[in-house]
């Protein structure tokens, strides 16, 4: 029987580390709604929506029951087809009552779109479509539990969707060329009721409910303090500049899903944010002095967001034009963060009359009561104000939870009183300070999961954070075993550094690499005290390598067991003039793998065995291969023939990618271009021969390479993704087949579409050869013949989150066989109770008077 459990780090298996660290056991969280009853949270991540039904202090991942093994169909009743959330609506007045935004559904017949359920979550119906990868902005009326207005872009521009049943059916309209944003203000008198939209650089407003629209004027002063703005930018670098403003929903670096609040209130006042254009005062930055404004001197230019509000009140008297004005900035600070999350804008009524603006400028989160229109308005809620740090002697940048915002919550009675800072002079006095909660409870999202708080947030340990978020995004995963009943594995993560567990997950360590974005992590299971890691952002980009004797797996946390190696360099794919690491995440998500693995039949290697790939600028491109990696400790030492020799001749033009097959004394290396094409070095090692894409007269043809995959232990058997499906040769690259069966594993019954992501990564054994794995889409598929037949072990349509790569592990506990896959947005699953595979059957004896009557 199939089992999945989570392995991943959690906040009971991994310490929790300090803020400034940015090192957490959960991952991005993109949305946030808090349902009527507030006590349940609806969470959106790349790997679908999670939900609390405590207050947030611990989740579930919504997902769907398994299909039965061996069934092979990526129709999940039930299910979210579309497993990246963007935006999150629930009903004003039922819990069980939620809408989303979600794409990348992968689908043949297109499923991205707005998805509703009626029981929480547990299942969801799709009742508007999206165009592909496109999100629509949700929001319900503030009074009108029925009304629900969304907007996106596409059927012939801008779309704004109304619906007067809470979603479940709609009216479509189109308004201008675009639209990402909207917000609705309360019913007036007479029947009206504002709303307010947003697209590309240009701002809607109707006064009925969104069935009429008319385009403010009034922007004309936002575009042209932007383009004043960006003239001065681009003097200082020509790579600067601001641009426009009001673009789509962005997975980072861009715009949250609320960036359009209304005043509590004042349905004719709309606060706006908008990337880049920060006005504030600057504090730590090194090159100027603290309180100096951002984007006034060309040392301190700043890429964080600005806010602005909007007045209609005047609208028609000014011939179809709001005023516009840009509020004083909160401070922006430099050090560990950058303006690398989102922008949004929250609007809050309290019980006083007066009203909280929160606002997130891609890099830090901030509030204030009222309009906010003065700088020492804002108090920051995810680290110190300027005048705390300034009593205290901390001249740095400090943060209270991980960095990169996307969302907040907040309970209906949440409020808090700010005061002037005391004990500071200027300029550390130019933030309001939190002086008291007065009630309930804040929630925010970022790149570091869901934190909560209930006293304002004073301090860090403020913060909580909950369980059962389990959403960090692995580059890949490494592991070993071998020792004892667990194995160890390895990761490196977007956005939370790297982690390591030696046995199996109960507990997770710390690799201390500091690399922040980390990167790919790399074993030979031959060799159970040898692991590898690439660290790009080290230096000018080095590979670790670490090592461990005796019985026990490499602890990545001690530093006295690596070694850090120079990569080798390559011209830069978005720069020809210059030269990058070649060891890193960008050539692994291509196809590239640096280990020549032990076959069955041979030792491993006492230092490894990688292939690597160096380029001069204006020169070819050359893979090189060592044997004894740790030696290396400059550049030149990649071409010291006692340390490191060239394989082959230089590359062909556009082949960058190589894996290497059949073990150490004869491998076969194949390289691999970005746009497909595959070629294998000859036996005499002159002549790079290309395979792919190949077209035959008769027999099967391959095209170009959408992935690929070398079996590291037999060069004969190559897979290849191409645009009709999954292509497979037995005889290194000569001929072709079309294997049916993997593809429709694959698409799910021919339900998914067939791109890149369709296969992320294969796994082969080593001790097993008839046993392979294929990752992807639909999630994880498996055989254990050679791949006669293909078999779903794990649905990602029901249990959301794109499996990348994986770890077979049949010796550790061999009554209960696993598979380790890492997905995106899904931290580590374990997929255990593997089939054994069949014991060993001899043919039927041949009696000795039949064996004498055969003819020969």
């Amino acid at each position: 029987m199939i089992t999945l459990f989570g392995v991943g780090p959690k906040a009971d298996t991994f310490d929790r580390r300090p803020a400034n660290a940015n090192h957490c056991p959960s991952g991005r969280m993109s949305a946030l709604a808090l349902a009527a009853d507030a006590q349940r949270i609806y969470a959106g991540s790349p790997a679908g929506i999670w939900r609390s039904d405590d207050g947030g202090q611990s989740y579930r991942q919504l997902t769907r029951p398994q299909p039965a093994f061996g069934e092979v169909d990526a129709e999940i009743p039930g299910a979210l087809f579309a497993p990246q959330v963007f935006d999150i609506a629930a009903s004003p007045t039922d819990r069980d009552l939620v809408l989303c935004s979600a794409t990348d559904s992968q689908f043949v017949d297109n499923r991205d779109g707005i998805y509703r359920s009626t029981d929480g979550g547990d299942s969801w119906t799709l009742v508007l479509k999206a165009t592909p990868n496109t999100a629509f902005n949700l929001a319900f009326a503030p009074d009108d539990a029925q009304l629900v207005i969304a907007v996106s872009t596409g059927f012939g521009g801008g779309v704004v969707a109304i619906s007067h049943n809470a979603g479940a059916t709609w009216s479509l309209a189109n308004i201008g060329s675009s639209l990402w944003h909207v917000a609705i203000a309360a019913a007036e008198a007479g029947g009206v009721r504002r709303v307010y939209a947003i697209g590309d650089s240009v701002i809607w407003y109707s006064t009925d409910a969104g069935q009429t629209w008319r385009m403010d004027n009034g922007v004309a002063a936002i575009k042209a303090a932007r383009q004043q703005l960006d003239a001065f930018q681009k003097t200082c670098d020509p790579n600067a500049g601001v641009g426009g403003f009001g673009a789509a929903i962005a997975g980072a670096v861009g715009n949250a899903a609320h960036i359009l609040a209304v005043e509590p209130g004042r349905p004719l006042r709309v606060y706006l944010a908008t990337t880049g254009g920060a006005n504030g005062p600057t504090y730590y930055h090194g090159q100027v002095s603290d309180g100096t404004p951002v984007n006034t001197d060309c040392r301190r230019l700043a890429g964080e967001a600005s806010l602005w509000v909007g007045d209609f009140e005047n609208f028609d008297a000014a011939g179809g034009a709001a005023q516009w004005s840009q509020l004083p900035g909160p401070p922006v600070y430099s050090g560990a963060s950058t303006p690398s999350g989102n922008c949004y804008v929250e609007t809050k009524a309290m019980a006083d009359g007066r009203f909280l603006l929160f606002f997130s400028d891609n890099s830090h989160l901030h509030v204030a009561i009222g309009e906010a229109g003065s700088l020492t308005a804002w108090h920051r809620l995810d680290g110190m104000d300027a005048s705390q740090a300034r009593r205290e002697g901390r001249n740095g940048n400090v943060l209270f939870m991980h960095v990169d915002p996307h969302a907040i919550a907040f309970t209906p009675d949440f409020a808090i009183t700010l005061k002037p800072p005391s004990g500071v002079s200027d300029p550390y006095d130019r933030n309001s300070e939190l002086d008291s909660l007065i009630a309930g409870r804040l929630w925010t999202a970022n790149d570091g999961g869901v934190y909560f708080c209930d006293d304002g947030g004073k301090s860090e340990g403020s913060w909580q954070m909950p369980s059962g978020i389990e959403t960090l995004d692995p580059v890949n995963i490494a592991g070993l075993f071998g020792f004892g009943n667990a194995p160890a594995l390895y990761m490196g993560c977007g956005d939370n550094n790297d982690f390591f567990t030696r046995d199996g997950g109960a507990h997770w360590g710390d690799p201390g690499s500091g690399c922040g974005d980390c990167d790919a992590w790399f074993a030979d299971n031959a060799d159970v005290h040898w692991v590898l890691q690439f660290l790009p952002r080290r230096g000018p980009g080095q590979i670790g390598i670490i090592t461990s004797g005796g019985s026990a797996y490499p602890d990545a946390g001690d530093d006295d067991s690596k070694t850090f190696v120079p990569s080798t360099r390559i011209v830069s794919f978005g720069d020809p003039t210059k030269l990058t690491p070649y060891a890193t995440s960008g050539l692994y998500l291509l196809g590239y793998r640096p280990l020549i693995r032990t076959v069955a039949t041979e030792a491993p290697l006492p230092d490894g065995d990688v292939v690597i790939v160096e380029q001069p600028l204006g020169g070819a491109a050359q893979v090189l291969r060592t044997t004894a990696i740790r030696s290396i400790q400059t550049d030149d030492d990649w071409h010291d023939p006692n340390k490191a020799q060239p394989i082959g001749p230089a590359l062909p033009p556009g082949a960058i990618v190589v894996q290497a097959s059949g073990g150490h004394a004869q491998p076969v290396v194949f390289a691999g271009s970005r746009f497909g094409a595959i070629w294998r070095l000859d036996d005499a090692h002159a002549a790079w021969n290309m395979i792919v894409p190949k077209t035959v007269g008769s027999g099967t043809s391959v095209g170009s390479a959408l992935q690929w995959f070398v079996d590291p232990f037999d060069p004969e058997v190559i897979y290849v993704l191409d645009a009709a499906g999954i292509k497979v040769s037995a005889d290194g690259g000569d001929s072709w087949f079309f294997d049916t069966a993997m593809t429709n594993a694959l698409t799910g019954g021919g339900k998914l579409r067939i791109s890149a992501s369709l296969l992320q990564d294969m796994q082969f054994s080593r001790g097993e050869r008839q046993t392979r794995f294929a990752m992807g889409t639909v999630g994880v598929i498996c055989t254990m013949d050679f791949g006669v037949f293909w078999f779903p072990i794990l649905h990602s349509i029901a249990l959301p989150g794109r499996p990348e790569s994986g770890f077979f592990d049949p010796l550790s506990d061999p009554a209960d066989r696993a598979f380790y896959v890492e997905c995106e947005g899904r931290s580590v699953l374990r997929i255990g109770g593997l089939p054994a595979l069949p014991p060993f059957q001899p043919g039927t004896p041949i009696e000795l008077m039949s064996f004498a009557a055969l003819e020969y």
